[in-house]
């Protein structure tokens, strides 16, 4: 697992939001909510090949 944080950003400290997917997409849609919701800037990402491939499609929508 490598995780990247983005330059210039300090994060020490810094809560991590998880939204990985599982059987469904909840977790994802949730996660992006909560992110629009409160306005939090994304500071870095997580990759590794362990995790399952996964792609979210959707439609413009205001809810989301």
């Amino acid at each position: 697992m490598e995780v990247i944080e983005f330059v210039g950003i300090d994060v020490d400290g810094a809560p991590v939001l998880e939204a990985f997917p599982s059987i469904g997409l909840v977790s994802v849609i949730v996660g992006k909510e909560i992110v629009k919701l409160l306005d939090l800037p994304l500071v870095g990402i997580v990759k590794s090949t362990a995790f399952q491939t996964t792609v979210v499609v959707r439609p413009r929508c205001p809810f989301f």
